[in-house]
């Protein structure tokens, strides 16, 4: 299987979680026999740590200060110069496995059905949710679907290509997160797809909620084989969970 990672150091935190996001994804998939292609600024000292891993680093100029959503979609497409697969499984930085995965699980959509009301009132993204609402449900009258940032989503590369072309996509301020809700869309019916709150283990940040982190919990769940946080989240239990990468994850 083919993995396109994104990436863009900005701060320390972003290597960690980079260095982390790979160490999971090779030691909790069966055999060694996928393809990784890590496409941004990657530090010397992380390409030298997995120098023995399958992995091809892509570079790909950008201030490496800055953000733009549409860089990611971007990264994407340019990957594809890389490999001739039409298959891959689009991951980011902040995305770990946990536990032993098939193709299968990697291949499925994990989302979570909401409302575009609901979506804004929980995220505040006024500008990038209406975009995504007159691209998604006012154009093509389907639904927004909330796929929770930073989740694994799998993509065939020539549908990603006429998506991009039928909506202009690299030529507008948009994210993956857009591109995401109308590539399900044209294609549901052809994607397995889940409850992203059945098979997720979820550090809880919203307001009101507390913030919470249970490696306990977390082993203990059989359905949860992907571990993926918010930055909230990840702030308020940064310990336990540095904690339970270093000496259980990757002891």
């Amino acid at each position: 299987m083919i993995f396109v990672l994104p990436f863009l150091k900005r701060t320390d935190d972003d290597v960690y979680n980079l260095r982390m996001a790979i160490r999971s994804l090779f030691q909790w998939r069966y055999g060694f026999t996928d393809k990784l292609f890590v496409v941004g600024n990657t530090p010397a000292h992380v390409k030298e740590e997995f120098h023995s891993k399958n992995i091809s680093y892509i570079d790909y100029s950008q201030k490496p200060k800055s953000y733009s959503p549409k860089e990611v979609l971007s990264k994407v497409v340019y990957s594809f110069n890389f490999f001739p697969e039409d298959e891959f499984i689009l991951i980011h930085d902040d995305m770990f496995l946990v536990k032993e995965t098939t193709d299968e699980m990697l291949k499925t959509i994990y989302h979570r059905n909401t409302s575009f009301t609901e979506i804004q009132d929980a995220h505040g993204f006024e500008f990038f949710l209406n975009y995504s609402y007159y691209l998604v449900a006012k154009k093509r009258d389907e639904v927004i679907t909330d796929f929770v940032t930073h989740m694994p989503f799998f993509f065939r590369k020539n549908k990603v290509l006429d998506i991009i072309a039928e909506y202009g996509l690299l030529d507008q301020a948009t994210g993956p997160a857009v591109f995401e809700n109308i590539y399900y869309n044209h294609f549901k019916d052809e994607i397995s797809s889940v409850p992203y709150d059945d098979y997720v283990y979820r550090v809880h940040s919203r307001e009101g909620e507390g913030s919470t982190f249970s490696a306990e919990a977390l082993n203990s769940s059989s359905s949860c084989f992907i571990f993926n946080y918010n930055d909230d989240g990840f702030q308020s239990n940064e310990d336990s969970i540095r904690k339970f990468f270093t000496e259980s994850l990757f002891s």
